[in-house]
C-alpha cells in the first residue's frame, strides 16, 4: 500500500511537471519557427532553428503521452461499431502507410460486430497499434486486419487482430512492451502501447501478443460486447 502511494504520488508529480512544462515548450517552439521563416534557407542558423523546432516536437509528444498516462481516464459509454473505430484510425494513418508501401487487408465480418465502449478512446488503441506496425515496415510490408468475434471469461467480446510482416519483437524484450518508457525506437516514447494496455483494461478487455521472430507480430484486442 506504501509502495502504491508512493508511485500515485510520483504520478501525480510526473503530471504536474509535464503540464507546467508544456506552455514554455510552445513558445520555444512558436519563436524558432518564426526564427526559421526569417532565416536563409540551408545556412546554419537555419538548421539550427530547424533542429529546436523538430527536438520541441519531440518533447511535446513525450509530455503529451506522460499526461494521457498518468490521468485517470473516464470512459464515455456509448454504441460503438468496431469497424468504424478501425476505419476511423486507418484514415488518420493511411498517408503514412500509403509512404512505406504497406498494403492493407481488411477482413471483417457481414454482421455488425457493436457494443458500448469509448470510440475515441479505443481510436488511439489502434492508432497506436497500426504506428507501431508502420515503424516495423518501413520499407514496406502487409498490415493484416480481421475483425471476429470471441470470449472472454464466457463473455461474448469483439476481437481485433493487428498482424504485421515487421520480423516480429526480439524474445529477450518481449516482456517489456507493456512497461511505461521502454522503448528500442530511436525516437519512441515508450508509452504507445502501455496506454494502448490501459485503454483496454478500462474496457474490460484484454491485449494478446502473439511474436513470430523473423516474421512479424499480431496484437489481439479483446472488448467485452456484454455487460
Amino acid at each position: 500500500l506504501i509502495q502504491g502511494e508512493r508511485l500515485a504520488t510520483i504520478g501525480e508529480m510526473a503530471a504536474g511537471i509535464a503540464h507546467e512544462l508544456k506552455n514554455p515548450l510552445v513558445s520555444i517552439g512558436g519563436f524558432a519557427r518564426r526564427l526559421g521563416k526569417k532565416l536563409p534557407s540551408g545556412s546554419t542558423e537555419w538548421e539550427y532553428a530547424e533542429t529546436i523546432v523538430r527536438e520541441v516536437k519531440r518533447l511535446e509528444k513525450l509530455l503529451t503521452e506522460i499526461l494521457a498516462f498518468s490521468k485517470k481516464s473516464t470512459i464515455s459509454h456509448d454504441h460503438c461499431d468496431i469497424k468504424d473505430i478501425i476505419e476511423d484510425a486507418l484514415t488518420i494513418v493511411a498517408p503514412t502507410l500509403e509512404e512505406s508501401r504497406i498494403k492493407v487487408n481488411k477482413h471483417y465480418p457481414r454482421k455488425k460486430v457493436t457494443f458500448l465502449g469509448d470510440s475515441e478512446q479505443l481510436k488511439q488503441v489502434f492508432l497506436n497499434l497500426f504506428l507501431n506496425a508502420q515503424e516495423a515496415m518501413k520499407s514496406g510490408g502487409k498490415l493484416e486486419i480481421t475483425v471476429s468475434e470471441t470470449r472472454i471469461d464466457g463473455i461474448k467480446a469483439a476481437s481485433v487482430t493487428v498482424a504485421d510482416t515487421g520480423g516480429g519483437i526480439q524474445p529477450e524484450v518481449l516482456h517489456n512492451i507493456f512497461n511505461p518508457f521502454y522503448t528500442t525506437k530511436e525516437t519512441g516514447t515508450g508509452l504507445g502501447l502501455p496506454i494502448a494496455n490501459r485503454i483496454v483494461t478500462n474496457h474490460g478487455g484484454k491485449i494478446r501478443v502473439n511474436n513470430h521472430t523473423g516474421t512479424g507480430v499480431e496484437f489481439t484486442v479483446s472488448i467485452p460486447m456484454e455487460g
